[in-house]
């Protein structure tokens, strides 16, 4: 059984929580607080742009075995909406075009017409 390990979904998704955490901080009066927030967003944002991109979107997942999933170089599976979703909502890859690249990827590969 292949077990998926470090899912760039998820961390996706950490990065906006933390956002949202130190929002609820800052409006509390909690600002030092709110900044820790904000530093392990900004920690992980980093970690996915050297780890989950993959030159054209960013990547589901790496399994056990440190393949990775939802990348170019596979043969099914290539791309995975949620993945770019959940990058881009937690901010990851706006200040380097990567977002936009992911975005004009998901258009290309999986945007389907509506009649």
């Amino acid at each position: 059984m292949i077990k998926l390990q470090s899912p760039v979904m998820i961390a996706g998704l950490f990065c906006k929580a933390c956002e949202e955490m130190a929002n609820i901080l800052k409006n509390t009066g909690k600002p030092e607080q709110a900044e820790d927030y904000l530093k392990q967003a900004e920690s992980m944002r980093k970690t996915i742009s050297e780890h989950g991109w993959d030159g054209e979107w960013f990547l589901r997942a790496y399994d056990s075995y440190s393949r990775k999933l939802g990348s170019t170089k596979n043969d099914e599976g290539k791309i995975f909406i949620e993945s770019q979703g959940w990058c881009i909502l937690g901010g990851v890859g706006l200040e380097n075009g990567y977002a936009k690249k992911a975005l004009d990827s998901v258009r290309k590969h999986l945007a389907t017409r509506m009649e």
